[in-house]
């Protein structure tokens, strides 16, 4: 989701991580950021781990594969 009131993701270029759930959702003018902070029981070079994905218009399957 990229408002709370919009579901999917906006197109173009965005990091993809691996993160805890809860946390805070910040919106600004262009995108809403997630700022997870539990990351209990996430191995932590996963939590290292940066990914470059594209959306796309219309449907996306992503596929993360991590360490």
């Amino acid at each position: 989701m990229f408002s709370p009131s919009s579901m999917g993701a906006l197109i173009g270029s965005h990091n993809a991580s691996i993160s805890g759930g809860g946390g805070v959702v910040e919106e600004t003018e262009s995108a809403t950021t997630a700022v997870l902070e539990d990351t209990s029981g996430i191995p932590a070079e996963y939590l290292k781990v940066q990914k470059t994905v594209e959306v796309v218009p219309g449907s996306n399957t992503i596929d993360l594969t991590y360490p």
